[in-house]
């Protein structure tokens, strides 16, 4: 018999965020090939007040309701070094009361739904999370938390989550033995089992659905590119995909494009923040990168555009390389998505992260933070081979497609 499960996530379409579009997706393939039932509550970083909305015929309950706002004091990035300070330790007072509110909304929902409630599944690390699996534990009921969040930091813990001691003193601290953990990555696997070796982890990538991602004829890419660009079939087209935000670091690869000869070609797309605590500081992003490519007169060379697109595989599709510079990254989806449209990578060197799925000379190039090595390393992603790179798409849908992926979540949900 499979479960129902009560799918609860820190961001959720239409708010942008990868793993919030990922498990739409997921659930919506799981519940027509194994009619699992689900219900979602979710979270926001965008907006801050509660709602039931419909998406895709769901319905989705929102909890997001800091009355303290404490988001805007913790996000804090003043040059003042003691204004940074109080007002950090401000948002760390504020944090324990808009807590306290929004965990509150979520037990209301949690108690009406405890009957119905099977299996649990948690997707990402903000308050109402964490309060969803606080009272997992008061109802015993079995959890499966994924985790998306990480840092290249030896004493990060992936698995902590926000618990009120009176918590901890009763049903025990941070994630039960009993509980299935989910990660994106070799590293974050790592990370679980050096802070918590009692627990089992399950290491799986991110689903590719094998439909959508997947090479295409030169015919097809040129065409492409005609159709979605002002780039010819004889420029060199170098691609990134990723929401503009300083972590992905889109502006190295404007630097690298000035290295680069006139051929080279760069196409950023992502979505940008529009609202909420961190709007600004992205905004403030994208105008640095803009104002850099009018700076080296690269206007002709570079499209821009901020935009989540469904048929997003089109553009990996014509383009000749993606280019992923990112400062850190939990596992990197558009890296899959790219090697399954059979497009080589370059990306930074993360140990336990890139450097599982790319090959140096194979697939693509781990490549550190510089300018002059990541322009070197995308050069020579032109010579690689393309029958290779066809392969090595082929044998990534055995392990990451929808198909496999999909499988494994319904022995997860078997009672």
């Amino acid at each position: 018999m499979l479960a129902n499960v009560l799918v609860v996530s820190s961001k959720f379409p239409p708010e942008y965020s990868g793993s919030g579009h990922r498990i739409l997706n997921t659930y919506l393939r799981l519940q027509k090939k194994y009619d699992i039932n689900f219900k979602v509550l979710t979270s926001s970083v965008t907006e801050n007040r509660n709602s039931v909305y419909k998406i895709q015929g769901l319905t989705i309950n929102r909890i997001s309701f800091k009355p303290f706002r404490s988001n805007y004091f913790l996000n804090s990035n003043s040059s003042v070094i003691l204004i940074n300070f109080l007002s950090k330790l401000i948002g760390k007072v504020f944090y324990r009361f808009d807590f306290f509110v929004e965990a509150v909304l979520t037990f209301f929902f949690y108690f009406k739904n405890r009957k119905w409630i099977d299996i649990v599944h948690v997707i990402g690390n903000v308050n109402v999370t964490s309060a969803a699996m606080i009272f997992s534990k008061i109802f015993n009921k079995k959890v499966i938390y994924e985790v998306v969040n990480f840092k290249n930091n030896k004493d990060y813990d992936p698995l902590e989550y926000y618990e009120p001691f009176f918590i901890k003193l009763f049903y025990g601290r941070g994630i039960k033995v009993d509980w299935q953990v989910i990660v994106i990555s070799k590293a974050l696997e790592k990370l679980c089992e050096k802070h918590n070796p009692s627990i089992d982890v399950f290491h799986r990538p991110n689903p590719i659905d094998e439909a959508r991602f997947l090479p295409v004829s030169e015919n097809k890419k040129n065409l492409l590119r005609k159709n979605l660009t002002t780039f010819s079939s004889k420029d060199y087209v170098i691609c990134n995909i990723s929401k503009f935000m300083p972590l992905k670091n889109q502006i190295l690869l404007v630097n690298v494009l000035k290295t680069l000869p006139e051929k080279y070609k760069l196409l950023l797309i992502g979505p940008l923040v529009k609202n909420g605590p961190l709007a600004k500081r992205d905004n403030e992003y994208l105008s640095s990168i803009i104002k850099l490519i009018s700076s080296l007169k690269l206007q002709n060379r570079v499209i821009i555009q901020t935009e989540f697109h469904k048929n997003v595989q089109e553009y990996y599709q014509l383009s000749d390389v993606f280019a992923f510079p990112t400062t850190d990254e939990a596992l990197g989806t558009p890296m899959l998505e790219s090697l399954a449209c059979a497009v080589p990578v370059v990306m930074t060197n993360i140990k336990g992260v890139s450097d599982t799925w790319i090959k140096d000379g194979i697939n693509g190039y781990l490549s550190k933070l510089s300018v002059n090595e990541f322009a070197e390393k995308i050069i020579l992603s032109s010579y690689l081979d393309k029958k290779i790179l066809a392969e090595n798409s082929e044998q990534l849908s055995k392990i990451a497609s929808t198909m496999v992926i999909d499988h494994q979540y319904k022995n997860f949900f078997s009672l």
